[in-house]
């Protein structure tokens, strides 16, 4: 790619796939590859056990009965590997917010009119067996050889339009030149329904319990795209802000104690942002910093906290 003098942010355009589908696909197909060929670590398994358990002692306390969204815990995830769903978790209890990349979309190409949004005309699940075939010299996959690949996956009932000579392709992955109308084909906007829904719940929980106790775990969340890492900050803030509003006539009673933690585990970027010191809630929050790779980190807090109970809730 840098012979080609293309970057990361350039393959991740509907712009590319337009001037450049070969490279576009070859991208792509290759990420695809690449995250079935891997693993997710033994960290995400921790995770899973830590809300499994919480999930248990829920249910236990509402003797045996959940609520749609009674849910301790919310995975909320810039990642497009599809791991979470890999390793087990439900995916009504995951956000991806910027989709996965083994789903892809058939678009119609408009006659090839570029001022004309892409429109979709049918989804292709990639199974976990499924691997691509691309030129690994050139990093290239032609128009006509992603139209056989995908079409071969294709049920034999499915109509015989699904797939033809003019249809084009797109992995179920937000891109930067994306508009907003994107959400809805990529499935992307039930998704963050569900979460949001989640999240209002748990604030509402969390405002009117005098003990419970939020815990947001970002876990390996970069400055490139910081999306993950604001919305750690936000839930923190609208959390601490909610409690505080329905509390504030008795707000001495509850300032000296923190309710909502924010635990950062990055190896490379863990630096705080500037912390919101001076708002009325800032004795509700406190902010937990641990520079190191996230599986030495998740292995060593599950060893040392194995018997303890965990918080009340957990975004």
């Amino acid at each position: 790619y840098q012979q080609l003098g293309v970057e990361y942010s350039d393959l991740c355009r509907i712009q590319c796939l337009r001037e450049r589908p070969a490279l576009f696909y070859g991208f792509w197909a290759m990420c695809f590859n690449a995250y079935q060929e891997a693993q997710p670590h033994q960290g995400y398994r921790i995770l899973k056990r830590w809300c499994d358990e919480k999930q248990e002692r829920r249910q236990q306390q509402n003797n045996g009965k959940t609520a749609p969204i009674d849910s301790p815990y919310h995975q909320y995830t810039s990642n497009v590997d599809g791991y979470l769903q890999r390793i087990g978790f439900p995916t009504d209890k995951i956000h991806e917010m910027h989709g996965t990349v083994d789903t892809w979309l058939v678009l119609n190409d408009n006659d090839g009119n570029q001022k004309v949004p892409l429109t979709q005309s049918s989804t292709i699940q990639l199974p976990s067996s499924f691997r691509f075939g691309v030129d690994k010299t050139t990093l290239q996959l032609t128009q006509e050889d992603m139209r056989r690949q995908l079409q071969s996956l294709l049920p034999s009932d499915s109509p015989d339009s699904a797939v033809d000579e003019k249809s084009i392709f797109r992995p179920c992955v937000l891109m930067f030149d994306d508009d907003s109308t994107v959400h809805e084909s990529l499935g992307l906007q039930a998704s963050s329904d569900q979460y949001q829904a989640w999240e209002a719940e748990m604030e509402e929980r969390m405002a009117d319990n005098a003990t419970g106790k939020l815990v947001v775990l970002e876990v390996g969340c970069g400055t490139r795209v910081p999306s993950v890492r604001e919305e750690c900050r936000d839930v923190l803030q609208d959390t601490a802000q909610g409690i505080w509003n329905a509390n504030k006539e008795k707000a001495a009673a509850i300032q000296p104690r923190p309710r909502c933690t924010h635990i950062r585990i990055n190896l490379y970027e863990s630096a705080l942002e500037e912390p919101a010191s001076t708002c009325k809630y800032a004795n509700l929050m406190e902010h937990i910093v641990i520079a190191g790779p996230a599986l030495d980190v998740l292995r060593a807090v599950d060893e040392s906290t194995t018997h303890q109970q965990a918080p009340d809730a957990t975004s």
